[in-house]
């Protein structure tokens, strides 16, 4: 975990946002990707920013179960050339 903690670290330092991911929610799985553990590790190193993403590779699954799965404690992001932008 001490790895995964360094990373997440830079990654705020850096302002780069975590992506959490869907795939798993579409496949039956009981949560997101990261998990929770890693969700709450990002925030705890003071990250906030999230973008979502569903791993689509047919126009029905994108954005599938995103709805909901998107935790409270994060603002929602996306990128426009390179840049973020609250969502």
């Amino acid at each position: 975990m001490a790895l995964i903690e360094e990373t997440l670290r830079t990654m705020v330092d850096t302002g780069i946002s975590l992506e959490m991911n869907t795939w798993s929610l579409r496949k039956g799985f009981a949560e997101g990707s990261p998990s929770g553990s890693i969700l709450k590790a990002y925030a705890d190193c003071g990250g906030e920013y999230l973008t979502m993403g569903s791993d689509a590779h047919c126009a029905r699954d994108v954005a599938a179960c995103m709805q909901g799965s998107k935790p409270d404690s994060f603002k929602p992001c996306y990128y426009r050339g390179r840049k973020r932008v609250l969502a």
